[in-house]
């Protein structure tokens, strides 16, 4: 018979534990899981571990783990971004644009136009970012009904710039140069992806902000008391949250060689299906980038294996809500045996 106090010790596992071996065992479940599906997928279907399908789903996965940690983030101070696949698509039609605006103006010029471009993307990202977060650090507006209008504001926004249609007539710098071009055999996107993915590690594990991020989501109230610049903080999560958001979008942009209205919506539930699958808790004060990037395997896994099954897309959302549920009610079995 198993008593209370090995359950107890089975399910915290952090006292007497170094850090590290602390992260490797929350870490172990996933990876494992990650390791079977990887191998039952590849059993199935022999083209999923072939050179081009792997590049796609590498490609794929850091591109889903990229926009999730700007949800991680969000959700550690105890809220979520709704209108991360909104940005995105805003950021994809507004650098576009300026792109498209500016080439005549500098036709030598391709690299200023692409930076330009890209910088206003980014810039709509904050912006609207930094909306979310003033409104929710000032007004305690929930998050939940400010980043749902967000959501509506920029995908009429979208539409209204670009009435539906793709903006074409981007610098070939941006769309081949950039979109296709490799470093030691990884993908521009992939790389860009990876310098973010590494930037919030650090922000996480060496900056005071991470430390704050933190703090505001496990108790908002004695963060504060502690001296923690508590609207600071939700103003400066939820406009990085916007930038990344923008950046995707930016990336999706120099990939499909064009502005779209569309570029990202349909990304806000697997962002948050990552960030759920990748650990980050639901209430709030904690979260870790190394196993979202797992989560955005897992998922990119998932929807890659179905494609290539010629399973219909319909079931890729039915699998993402599942897993989702599935994922919250083991975080609250866990909690519970904490408890």
């Amino acid at each position: 018979m198993v008593s209370a106090e090995t359950l107890r010790r089975v399910w915290q596992p952090n006292r007497g534990v170094s850090p590290l071996l602390r992260q490797i065992v929350e870490a172990l479940p996933l990876a494992i899981v990650l390791a079977a599906l990887v191998m039952t997928i590849a059993a199935l279907e022999p083209r999923f571990l072939g050179p081009a399908n792997v590049n796609n789903l590498l490609r794929n996965a850091l591109v889903l783990a990229t926009i999730a940690s700007g949800q991680m983030l969000v959700m550690m101070t105890g809220g979520f971004d709704l209108s991360v696949g909104a940005v995105a698509a805003l950021s994809s039609v507004v650098s576009a644009l300026v792109m498209v605006v500016l080439g005549p103006v500098l036709p030598d010029g391709d690299v200023i136009v692409s930076f330009a471009g890209v910088t206003a993307g980014l810039l709509s990202g904050m912006i609207l970012g930094g909306i979310n977060g003033f409104c929710v650090a000032w007004f305690q507006a929930p998050a939940l009904i400010v980043t749902l209008g967000m959501l509506s504001v920029a995908t009429g926004l979208s539409f209204y710039l670009t009435s539906g249609a793709p903006i074409y007539g981007l610098p070939k710098v941006f769309t081949d140069d950039f979109a296709l071009g490799r470093v030691f055999g990884l993908s521009n996107i992939v790389l860009c992806c990876v310098v973010v993915l590494v930037a919030i590690w650090i922000l996480q594990r060496h900056l005071p902000m991470g430390r704050h991020i933190r703090a505001v989501g496990g108790n908002l109230r004695m963060a504060r008391l502690s001296g923690v610049n508590t609207k600071g903080t939700l103003l400066f999560t939820y406009a990085l949250s916007g930038v990344i958001s923008a950046f995707v979008g930016v990336l999706l942009t120099a990939r499909l060689g064009s502005g779209q209205s569309t570029a990202g919506v349909d990304l806000m539930l697997p962002s948050i299906a990552v960030a759920v699958i990748g650990g980050v808790s639901l209430r709030g004060g904690s979260g870790r980038i190394e196993t979202v990037i797992l989560g955005g395997f897992f998922l990119a896994v998932v929807a890659n294996g179905m494609n290539l099954l010629r399973l219909d897309s319909r079931y890729q959302t039915i699998a993402i809500g599942a897993i989702i549920i599935l994922v919250t009610l083991l975080d609250r079995f866990v909690r519970a045996r904490r408890g």
